[in-house]
């Protein structure tokens, strides 16, 4: 018979050994797992809307999540950002040193840090695409 020990020190140090891109996609694994009951519960008892409906809504969401992310994370905004944050320099922080001396040097240092963090899409797709698809199957499943 195994001690009971023995198995939680075993998922203690499988917990260690994961790597963090691998920790962040469990963990939002979990919530937006959690998030989609709590959202279509609700909606189907005290709304009249049908199932895929409300499949819907979840579905564009974390679809549209995920198509923003992407344009982010591809760099499209960051001469705007850049632009920004050299407005506010200049504006209520006078006479302290620039951070970046063009926007070339911004976007550069902004790609090594994206190059550097992981972007977690996964979970952001599986659950989008599942919405998607149980709306799509109530869609034509409740059509009379």
């Amino acid at each position: 018979m195994q001690k009971p020990w023995v198995s939680r020190a075993f998922a203690f140090n499988l917990v260690m050994y994961l790597s963090d891109y691998l920790k962040k996609n469990i963990i939002l694994f979990v919530v937006l797992g959690v998030i989609i009951p709590i959202f279509v519960v609700p909606m189907y008892y005290f709304t009249s809307w049908n199932l895929s409906d409300i499949f819907l809504i979840p579905a564009a969401l974390y679809l549209g999540y995920l198509g923003l992310a992407f344009v982010v994370r591809a760099g499209i905004f960051d001469t705007f950002r850049y632009q920004t944050i050299n407005w506010v320099h200049t504006t209520f922080r006078r006479g302290t040193p620039k951070r970046y001396d063009d926007a070339y040097e911004y976007k550069q240092e902004k790609e090594e840090k994206r190059k550097q963090n992981g972007f977690v899409f996964l979970p952001w797709l599986v659950y989008g695409a599942l919405c998607l698809l149980l709306c799509l199957i109530f869609a034509f499943a409740l059509t009379k």
